[in-house]
């Protein structure tokens, strides 16, 4: 069934109005062929590769959709709040991509988040040995393949993950 779905949700447009829809990702809802396809839940943000437009109201004739502006606003169980979620996050989000041949895009992704981690930690004060992390972040940023980069930088993260009490 692989790419015989899609994510779909419905909007309302009014002619000549400028209109703003806020569509939560957990609003939308799988589909194949148009029909619904029941006990399929969960459209993560990292699955989401193109968003498209349907127009299927049935009536002929010309059209025009304007998009002035488009973001993605992450919902409070997307948006963490300690270094612990932010790791698990990441985890998240770098585990497919890695699966999927994309290592550079995950090693990207650990290390990001392992330097935003580092400045948390400054500033909030918290007891982890912030110059022993930063040093093993430029250890694992020697690594030239992104696969054994983002591994390097895994591990960094499962250790801070594991040492770390909830902030």
């Amino acid at each position: 069934m692989r790419g015989a779905f899609s994510w779909k949700q419905e909007i309302q447009t009014q002619a000549g109005e400028i209109q703003s829809f806020e569509l939560p990702l957990e609003d939308f809802y799988p589909t194949s062929f148009g029909k619904k396809i029941p006990f399929m839940k969960g459209l993560a943000p990292s699955a989401v590769r193109s968003l498209g437009f349907m127009l299927y109201d049935g009536k002929g004739g010309p059209f025009r959709l304007e998009i002035i502006e488009m973001q993605y606003i992450p919902s409070n169980k997307e948006n963490p709040k300690t270094v612990k979620e932010l790791i698990e996050l990441a985890i998240s989000l770098g585990v497919p991509l890695f699966n999927r041949g994309e290592a550079e895009a995950c090693a990207a992704i650990y290390e990001t988040t392992l330097k935003s981690a580092v400045l948390i930690l400054k500033e909030r004060g918290l007891k982890i040995e912030v110059s022993k992390l930063e040093g093993e972040i430029v250890d694992a940023d020697m690594n030239q393949d992104g696969g054994e980069r983002a591994w390097a930088y895994r591990r960094i993260m499962d250790r801070l993950h594991n040492e770390m009490k909830e902030e």
